[in-house]
């Protein structure tokens, strides 16, 4: 078994089985569908191709892993192997070469979604140094209509230096997290925009009906607003600014994921209308909870 970095001639491959592993597991009628026209392994990969790794046996591909960079933190995932080499060693083959890569880029923090109810998922990352932490859920509501204009990153052409900027929000919460490289991906292949506070307290990185969102969807991919008393305010306006977002854009759903240790931003959601979708886990490497806690007003789910 050979891995090494995607070539561009194996995305078709990399993306329908990723596909298949996750709907097979999930029992999926036609697994090749799960995730409906969302792009995500495409999406990642021209991000960051040497950060799609693949097993490949006989020059076909049965195994695929992405990790994504976040500053001092590294997001590991998806992580697929061909349903018909599950339990033959791949999936631990791609995840020690994937943690070889995140441990060589100096990563303080590795973290990862996976599913609760899966022994064999914990267990596996349980035996790779992860930990579990809170459960994570992931949440929805219809968009609301809006008249506000939101203060968004393409609107206003910001270059590097505005992703940079808000760089202060997301060290308050663990230092070095940075989403400028996620950010400007995301800009750079216009699957998204950037929501952003007018006082520079907050922020959401929003994908769009495209890239990691489904056509319909307008998908929270990391949202943070400062530490401090007036967190919970930034955070009602910055959730406004999606929503005029979404609107703006002709969306009817609205889609982030949510650490249910983030007691504040929890109930913030539930309390505007969101609704849990479904669950998953947290696992981190090594066991801390990083940007997570009561005080914590931030939305990722790290899929």
């Amino acid at each position: 078994m050979e891995i090494r970095a995607i070539a561009p001639g194996e995305l078709d491959a990399a993306d329908r089985l990723v596909r298949v592993a996750f709907g097979t597991f999930l029992g999926l009628a036609d697994p090749s569908q799960t995730f409906g026209d969302a792009d995500v392994v495409r999406t990642r990969a021209r991000h960051s191709p040497e950060d799609t790794l693949v097993a490949l046996e006989g020059g076909e591909v049965v195994g695929v892993v992405q990790v994504v960079s976040w500053g001092s933190a590294a997001v590991l995932g998806p992580l697929a192997v061909a349903p018909t080499r599950w339990d033959s060693g791949v999936g631990r083959a791609l995840l020690d070469a994937a943690l070889t890569r995140v441990d060589a880029s100096g990563a303080t923090l590795t973290g990862l979604f996976t599913f609760p109810s899966s022994p064999k998922h914990v267990t596996l990352y349980h035996r790779c140094g992860f930990a579990p932490q809170h459960l994570v859920a992931v949440m929805a509501r219809t968009v609301a209509p809006s008249d506000l204009t939101p203060t968004t990153l393409a609107g206003s052409g910001a270059g590097a230096g505005a992703l940079a900027s808000l760089a202060a929000v997301t060290d308050a919460h663990y230092p070095g997290l940075d989403l400028a490289r996620e950010m400007g991906a995301a800009l750079d292949q216009g699957v998204g925009d950037v929501v952003v506070l007018e006082n520079g307290r907050g922020f959401a990185l929003c994908h769009l009906g495209a890239g990691e969102a489904a056509s319909s969807v307008c998908y929270v991919k990391f949202a943070a607003v400062a530490p401090g008393p007036s967190a919970a305010r930034d955070f009602a306006a910055l959730l406004g600014g999606v929503d005029a977002l979404a609107h703006a854009a002709g969306l009817t759903t609205i889609e982030a994921g949510v650490d249910t240790g983030r007691t504040g931003a929890f109930a913030a959601l539930a309390a505007a209308g969101w609704r849990i979708q479904f669950l998953g886990v947290r696992m981190s490497r090594p066991g801390l909870l990083g940007w997570s806690g009561p005080e914590a007003f931030v939305l990722d789910d790290l899929r």
